[in-house]
């Protein structure tokens, strides 16, 4: 997962693997894999958990962000112990690659990051 790293680089990235079932966050640098955590939050599992119409609902969407914020509280809180400077979706299974938008940034360090 962490192939992508670049070699030289010196910080810690964290990469981030949405899957079916469930998401993997992996934090690591040049010298390997630092942490690692699974969650069952696969956009998959949560489809057919929450998102029961083919037009989300408000309604449907609030249970499931709650779901999600719920459920890797405890890993993000992990992950904003490290020193990451760098954020990288799993480009071999997802259209986005490496970003450091404000978006992931708010996910991590609060609104206004």
């Amino acid at each position: 997962m962490l192939e992508g790293v670049e070699k030289d680089e010196l910080e810690e990235i964290l990469v981030i693997d949405i899957g079916g079932g469930s998401t993997e966050f992996i934090v690591g640098d040049k010298n390997g894999v630092n942490f690692c955590k699974s969650e069952n939050i696969g956009a998959l599992r949560l489809t057919e958990k929450f998102l029961k119409h083919e037009i989300v609902s408000d309604e449907e969407l609030k249970q499931t962000i709650s779901f999600i914020e719920d459920t890797i509280e405890d890993t993000i809180n992990n992950i904003k112990s490290k020193n990451i400077k760098k954020i990288s979706w799993d480009r071999w299974h997802s259209d986005i690659c490496i970003s450091n938008e404000p978006t992931i940034r708010s996910l991590f360090y609060g609104k206004g990051a």
